[in-house]
């Protein structure tokens, strides 16, 4: 069983959905699923030992198997960005649209990114750089914590 399945929150607030996996992204538990009329894409970020925050990729396969940035036209309403680090726990859900305006989606004018970083508002001693970061993320933002 996938992590996501054994939260409370997606199983509360997601009634157990059919998850699709995304094999590319098994490293990062990468799935997709549907709820009501929203899709959503689902990433479990990984915490990096020399830098602050956790890590999460956002690339995907093209048709000649290259990885590239996750796309805005094929990008689901709301990707899921999950933190489970010991007892710390959260979930990011960013909106396609504020993916755009950050540049993490490719268009056919901006190349997009392959992966992002993430802090949670938990992170602390943060350089500016990545506390503009956590600025604007903290917006998208739920502490699960216990």
């Amino acid at each position: 069983m996938m992590f996501v399945q054994s939260l409370p929150y997606i199983n509360h607030h997601f009634h157990s959905p059919s998850l699709i996996n995304e094999e590319q992204n098994a490293e990062y538990e990468g799935v997709c699923f549907y709820h009501d009329t929203k899709f959503y894409r689902s990433r479990l970020a990984n915490k990096t030992p020399k830098k602050a925050g956790y890590f999460v990729a956002f690339w995907e396969k093209d048709d000649q198997l290259k990885n590239q940035a996750f796309s805005y036209e094929d990008a689901p309403d709301i990707t899921l960005v999950w933190i489970i680090d010991a007892d710390k726990k959260g979930v990011f859900m960013f909106p396609k649209e504020i993916l755009l305006q950050k540049n993490i989606l490719q268009t056919k004018s901006q190349k997009g990114k392959m992966g992002i970083r993430v802090y949670p508002t938990w992170e602390s001693n943060l350089n500016q750089t990545a506390l503009k970061t956590q600025e604007w993320q903290s917006h998208y933002f739920k502490c699960l914590s216990t």
